[in-house]
């Protein structure tokens, strides 16, 4: 791996997709390359963009992630249907910032925002 960012194509154009490289866990790549190879590879259920850095976690274990996720998301289904301007969603691709971060959060909730309040979001990993 280094540190440097793979040559990208210029402005405009867009490889095609047969000939873009895989994703790969550790690479360093911006927000469209990223895009880019993750459309490019239907088979692959997760990857996220940190800080440009590609995570591709393992697969999960129903006693250590199924269950407490189903929990999590009964809980926050139910809050959200019993208090107005929450929303929830499950599995969610989730843009952090216009640049880099590129997030798939298990459990989401957020409030909507609210004349003279912030939006707020609360996110579960």
């Amino acid at each position: 791996m280094t540190d440097e960012l793979p040559q990208a194509a210029p402005a405009g154009v867009v490889a095609p997709l047969d000939k873009l490289p895989p994703l790969e866990n550790g690479d360093r790549l911006t927000r469209s390359d990223f895009e880019q190879r993750y459309e490019a590879m239907p088979h692959v259920k997760k990857a996220e963009l940190i800080e440009r850095i590609v995570y591709m976690p393992s697969p999960v274990r129903v006693r250590s992630h199924g269950k407490p996720h189903g929990q999590m998301m009964d809980w926050i289904s139910m809050y959200s249907a019993a208090t107005p301007g929450v929303d929830c969603a499950d599995n969610t691709t989730l843009r952090l910032d216009p640049v880099m971060n590129h997030n798939q959060m298990p459990c989401y909730g957020s409030m909507q925002q609210q004349v003279g309040m912030p939006a707020s979001a609360m996110m579960i990993t």
